[in-house]
């Protein structure tokens, strides 16, 4: 595998390229079947992180929840019509309600007519714009293999006050608490950031990127920007700073030199400037 996820984004009805990193992943782990769940699923195909997978596979079978309704119709009807998907694809079951404390995600799984045991349960979608670690740790004892969740956009510190969602320190502490390791994002380069992909702890071993800290892992911040670029940027814009700050402290000790002086003061500059800049020619 290439290092980032990014890397092999592609779009069949995701977003932000998950089809294409999905499709890589599955590879990679040997997944050829099993279940999995998406909330936030629309009409279960649009900006879908599942849909090209259980739409194309029947091997493939998905839970998809939604509760809210599509304010375009009249009178508003779900987003996602339980009728007509179940009947096209047996291979989906669909959910219109809120997760909640008291609706849980691990309650849905249990009412479902699918099967869904640790070794079988591939990928889990949480997009909910809101409150991502409750919903998530409301999965309760099922744990996929490949959890994928939405940040707020922000990375250390949200962008103003009572921002919505988890930054990505927040669900990469939040990974660890529940058995799971950050393994990169979804996005467009110099376009779009994405969302967060975790693998379970007992398939780590499997992305060496998991030696490496959190923030080297293929991270984008706003438009895209890849977070080492970023990191590059502020170190170079650093050095300039130094750089030009060290000429104007050479120049000052020069100047000392063209109004004369006592001789071991004059030493004492040359020395003090080659020493700091050895390529300064005198001449």
């Amino acid at each position: 595998m290439m290092e980032f996820l990014y890397n092999y984004s592609k779009n069949e009805y995701s977003q932000h390229g998950e089809d294409g990193i999905n499709e890589v992943l599955f590879e990679h782990l040997g997944i050829t079947e099993g279940y999995m769940l998406e909330i936030g699923a629309w009409d279960g195909f649009y900006l879908s992180n599942t849909a090209n997978l259980w739409s194309r596979n029947k091997n493939f079978k998905s839970i998809l929840i939604e509760p809210f309704l599509n304010q375009k119709t009249q009178p508003p009807k779900p987003r996602l019509d339980k009728e007509k998907l179940e009947t096209e694809y047996e291979n989906v079951e669909c959910f219109i309600e809120a997760a909640s404390p008291h609706n849980t995600l691990e309650g849905i799984i249990n009412r479902s007519k699918f099967e869904v045991k640790k070794k079988n349960f591939v990928l889990a979608s949480i997009d909910i714009d809101g409150d991502d670690l409750n919903v998530t740790r409301s999965l309760g004892k099922y744990k996929p293999i490949i959890l994928i969740i939405e940040p707020n956009g922000a990375v250390y510190k949200p962008k103003y006050h009572n921002q919505g969602g988890s930054t990505v320190k927040e669900l990469v502490e939040f990974g660890k608490e529940i058995g799971y390791e950050l393994i990169g994002q979804s996005g467009e380069l110099y376009d779009e950031s994405g969302n967060l992909y975790f693998i379970r702890e007992d398939f780590k071993s499997k992305f060496d990127i998991c030696n490496k800290h959190w923030t080297e892992r293929g991270l984008l911040l706003e438009n895209g920007v890849p977070i080492e670029k970023k990191l590059e940027q502020i170190s170079n814009d650093k050095k300039f700073v130094e750089i030009r700050e060290r000429r104007k402290k050479v120049n000052e000790r020069l100047k000392k030199l063209e109004k004369g002086g006592p001789l071991h003061e004059r030493v004492d500059i040359i020395e003090t400037v080659l020493r700091k800049n050895p390529k300064i020619n005198f001449n």
